[in-house]
Order: C-alpha cells, then sequence, then structure tokens
C-alpha cells in the first residue's frame, strides 16, 4: 500500500531532511510528526475496514486471503511512517541510549508496542504536550509514531539520553499504571546515573561511553546504490572481511553464491528481511543511512535488494591485532563473540545486537 503514498512518501524524506541539516527547525520537526500521524491514522482506518470484512461469514477464502495481504500491506505502510519517527528520534538522541526504549525493563525481551494511533484515548493530552514543548524550544516526538520507543508518551529530546513521559489525562492507580510509572522511574535513574540494579534483571548493570570515533561506510553503501541502479549489480569492500552488495531486481546474478566466496564464514545480513518482517529495531533506521530518496524507495518497493556480508573469521582477526584471542560461534544466539584476556585474566562476551550494527547501522567492525 505504501506504493500508493509515493508524493506522501517523499514530503516525509523531505521534511526529515530539513531536520538533520538544522536540528533546530523545530518547525520541520513539528510538521514531519503531523503528516506521519495523518499517514498512520488513514493505515488504521484501512485496516479497520479490511478487518470487519474479513470477519464476515459471507466471504470466501480467495477473497479472505486478497484481504489480508491488503491488510498486511497497511500495516507495512505504517511501519514505514513510523521508520521515518525512529529517524528522527536517532538524529537527536544517543543511539545506545534510545535502544533501551525498546525492551521491556523486566527482562531483555521487546515491549509490546502500544496499538493503534486513532481513538487512543489522551491522543489530544499528548498533542498538547508535544506542541507545547516545541513552542518552548524543546524538540520533542510522540512516542506513537516511532516503532523503537514503546517506554511513556513523548519523548523530549534535548539531551543525548531520552526523557520520557507519560500522559495522563487523570490521575490513575491502576496496576498498569503503576507499572508504566516503575518502568520510566527505572530508565531515568539508569540514565541519570549510569548505573542499575532493576534494568533486565540485573543487578549490576552500568554503562560507559565509547572513546573511539564511530566510522561509518553509509556514503559507500550509498555509492553501491547508485551503481546497480545504472547497471544491475555492483558491489564494494570498504573493509577486509566486509562487503555489500546490490542488486537490482530484473538483473540476473549468475552464482550468488559466489559472490561470498571469499568470506570464509559468511554472516549476511539482508536489508529487505527485516523491512518485510516488520522487525529492523532497535537499529539506526534505513532512512538515516540511505541518503537519495529514489534509492530508500526503490529499496521499500523491491527494486533493489541490498545484502551486507561479514566474514565472522575477521572478527576474530580484529581481537588478535589487539594482541587477545577471539572465537566467533554462531551457534550461541545472544552472545556469540568470546573475547579471552589471557590465562587467569578472564573474558568478555560481545552481544549479537553490538555485532550486528555492522550488517544493520554501515559500521566497520
Amino acid at each position: 500500500m505504501i506504493g500508493y503514498r509515493k508524493k506522501s512518501f517523499f514530503q516525509a524524506h523531505a521534511l526529515f531532511a530539513k531536520i538533520r541539516e538544522n536540528l533546530d527547525d523545530l518547525k520541520a520537526l513539528r510538521e514531519l510528526q503531523i503528516h506521519l500521524a495523518r499517514e498512520i491514522i488513514r493505515t488504521e482506518r484501512a485496516i479497520r475496514a479490511l478487518k470487519a470484512e474479513t470477519n464476515s461469514a459471507t466471504i470466501d477464502e480467495r477473497r479472505r486471503s486478497f484481504l489480508q495481504r491488503r491488510i498486511q500491506g497497511h500495516r507495512f505502510s505504517a511501519y514505514i511512517w513510523r521508520s521515518f519517527g525512529d529517524a528522527v528520534a536517532f538524529t537527536y538522541l544517543d543511539k545506545f541510549a534510545l535502544k533501551h526504549t525498546y525492551y521491556q525493563t523486566g527482562q531483555k525481551r521487546p515491549k509490546a508496542d502500544a496499538g493503534f494511533l486513532s481513538g487512543k484515548d489522551g491522543l489530544q493530552h499528548e498533542l498538547g504536550l508535544l506542541f507545547s514543548a516545541l513552542d518552548h524550544n524543546v524538540p520533542a516526538i510522540l512516542t506513537d509514531l516511532t516503532n523503537t520507543i514503546r517506554h511513556g508518551d513523548i519523548c523530549l529530546m534535548g539531551a543525548s539520553d531520552p526523557y520520557l513521559m507519560e500522559v495522563k489525562a487523570a490521575p490513575s492507580r491502576n496496576p498498569r499504571a503503576r507499572k508504566q510509572k516503575d518502568s520510566l522511574d527505572i530508565l531515568r535513574n539508569f540514565y541519570e546515573t549510569d548505573a542499575s540494579s532493576q534494568l533486565w534483571g540485573n543487578p549490576d548493570l552500568r554503562r560507559e561511553a565509547l572513546t573511539d570515533p564511530e566510522v561509518s561506510y553509509s556514503s559507500q553503501l550509498n555509492e553501491c546504490i547508485d551503481a546497480a541502479l545504472k547497471t544491475g549489480f555492483a558491489s564494494v569492500s570498504p573493509e577486509n572481511g566486509l562487503t555489500y552488495y546490490v542488486v537490482r531486481s530484473d538483473t540476473r546474478v549468475p552464482d550468488p553464491v559466489a559472490q561470498f566466496r571469499d568470506a570464509r564464514a559468511p554472516w549476511v545480513f539482508i536489508w529487505n528481511d527485516p523491512l518485510e518482517r516488520l522487525s529492523w529495531m532497535p537499529y539506526l533506521p534505513p532512512m538515516a543511512s540511505i541518503v537519495n530518496p529514489e534509492h530508500l524507495w526503490a529499496m521499500l518497493r523491491g527494486i533493489i535488494s541490498i545484502a551486507i556480508v561479514i566474514d565472522m573469521v575477521g572478527f576474530e582477526e580484529i581481537v588478535a591485532e589487539l594482541g587477545f584471542e577471539g572465537r566467533f560461534d554462531p551457534q550461541e544466539p545472544s552472545h556469540p563473540l568470546l573475547i579471552s584476556f589471557g590465562s587467569n585474566a578472564g573474558c568478555m562476551w560481545i552481544s549479537q545486537d553490538m555485532l550486528g550494527r555492522v550488517g544493520m547501522e554501515c559500521v566497520s567492525p
């Protein structure tokens, strides 16, 4: 269904581009959120109407299957609009701080999303607080306009850490309201103290700032996309053990497997897959990596496919260069990279979430 909203898509992209160029352009920030809210509500109305027909006993299975595909198409559209909201949040806030808003506080599992925006109790109060923050020159976003931020109703973005606020039309003491408050208190304490004894059930969770600047290869990816759209297929290797591939849908690659032959133990990220599964979070959304709106549109419409291939042995070699011993275990689902510091010196594990940023955010291994 996103295919019918191309003009609106490019309007959203243009507003986001203005925000990236000038974070003080709160007028564009307001306009983009109004634009996204209208588009999301449009998809929700369509989904409600289609669901009503799907539940009718008078339609046959062929019609029901058709309606379900249309519902999924509208859900994909809503997901893309909220991905613009994610891109805004990642532009203002620290990416590592932001990812905590995606998970439950009691355990590191994704928190359920808030559901439909339209018909939500208290939406007018949320919008009132949002516009008040913007009027007072405080960048803020409605959390329901994102896929990633799943705590609170409003997120203030004036600092590197998100400041989450719950908006209530009237005081509430029910268990759900208390649980929401407790979760916000846990996150707020973590952001303020850089430590927590409650978050994810970890009695001693701490965070420290990275000291080395991040190296990004997003420009190389953009050049690769441009070349593939012109010639049908393109690849680039920003460094050893890392290769980007882009193929146009009407191009036949002779042997896709052979394209990965240089990777001794390939870890493949197909960007189109998490988009189709609505599961890109909590990584930097593609709107923040793909600069050209035509290129982004081409991926969303399936005109191109993007694959990022990482040689897992390369991770071990990086560890060896630092003077330690590394072992990558693809069968370990959560922390696949083990780093040993030598006899009696201990070890550490690097999470799949962190390593996956190489394949999802165009960063250097």
